[in-house]
């Protein structure tokens, strides 16, 4: 039996990384205040939080594929 999501997760998780990067890139070089640093930072963390939320997801999929696949053969 395939996958519900194929593989919508996997790409979620690419997407938030993408996101995470691009707020880590968005500090200002210099002298930046500790708010804004903060703020890009936390900010980055959601994103890396949310990947890591998909990609627990994605590893329960397939393991739940490969557990229909053993036990229906």
């Amino acid at each position: 039996m395939p996958l519900t999501n194929d593989g919508a997760h996997r790409e979620r998780v690419r997407r938030c990384l993408d996101k995470t990067a691009t707020e880590l890139d968005a500090i200002p070089i210099g002298n930046v205040g500790t708010d804004v640093m903060m703020a890009h930072s936390a900010k980055a963390q959601a994103f890396a939080s949310a990947a890591i939320a998909h990609a627990l997801l994605e590893i329960g999929d397939v393991l739940r594929a490969a557990l229909r696949e053993s036990t229906d053969g």
